[in-house]
């Protein structure tokens, strides 16, 4: 499929959020295209996963707009939203404890317009090749990801690294253009994180967006096309990894808000 690298495939326009008076995310924008991995990264309480609610719709703006493909989203509901291309992962690791693990991959496929009364009562041919081809990508996907012999284990039963790969898996299966994954990098072993960084360098081949909330600069370092830093809701650089990981006031940024964390 062509992709258009010319148009934002997220774009983000002087949004603001805040609370009880405080700017959680403040007067941002953004501007991301396809085949793009952009790191957003910032002390803890720096805005990262706010604009993430934001940009999924489980949060309301106070100002600003967001567009996924130029459609504006910034008041639509988070259904709506994933129905235009946007996939989450979540730095707490959501899977369904007491499903398979195929059944969890599967769980992302689900295709309302064809879960009709009477599609289920008639069977067509038409819809059990449907399911034949939803399973086959349920099982590639486990494989890519080294979980294919767990598909008929309980999610429950997987390690942590194994459910963040479980997780992003659930996400593919969606087919997403935009995927917001946060912290996907957060307490995996180093053959958990190297098979991770490259399923995330494959969805960029494949012409998909990529924004992921990282605190591992190695990874960061590693597979990002672009770095984002946000403090306290606002911008305070963005630019190519070397460029930015190494610009003294992103450094002092870190030093100083980890220090005052941990006091």
């Amino acid at each position: 499929m062509e992709v258009n690298n010319t148009r934002p495939r997220l774009r983000v326009d002087n949004l603001s959020v805040f609370f009880d008076g405080l700017h959680a995310v403040a007067d941002l924008s953004l501007s991301i295209p396809a085949r793009c991995i952009v790191a957003l990264i910032g002390p803890n309480g720096a805005g990262k996963t706010t604009l993430f609610n934001l940009i999924c719709g489980y949060l309301p703006a106070n100002s600003g707009s967001i567009a996924v493909d130029n459609v504006e989203v910034t008041k639509k509901r988070p259904e709506r939203i994933a129905q235009l291309g946007v996939g989450r992962s979540f730095q707490d690791c959501k899977v369904f404890e007491q499903m398979s693990v195929l059944d969890n991959v599967l769980l992302g496929m689900r295709d309302s317009k064809s879960e009709t009364i009477s599609s289920a009562i008639l069977q067509r041919q038409s819809l059990r090749k449907g399911q034949e081809n939803r399973l086959e990508l349920a099982i590639k996907l486990l494989r890519e990801t080294g979980l294919e012999s767990k598909s008929s284990s309980l999610a429950c039963d997987l390690s942590y690294g194994q459910r963040k790969l479980l997780e992003l898996c659930r996400v593919r299966a969606f087919k997403p253009l935009i995927y917001l994954l946060d912290e996907p990098f957060s307490g995996l072993f180093p053959d958990t994180a190297t098979a991770m960084a490259k399923i995330i360098q494959g969805l960029r081949e494949e012409g998909k967006t990529v924004v992921f909330i990282e605190h591992d600069m190695q990874a960061v370092a590693n597979i990002s096309d672009r770095v984002v830093v946000l403090d306290f809701g606002r911008k305070i650089a963005d630019g190519a990894p070397d460029e930015v990981l190494n610009d003294p006031v992103v450094l002092d940024t870190y030093l100083r808000r980890v220090a005052h964390d941990a006091t």
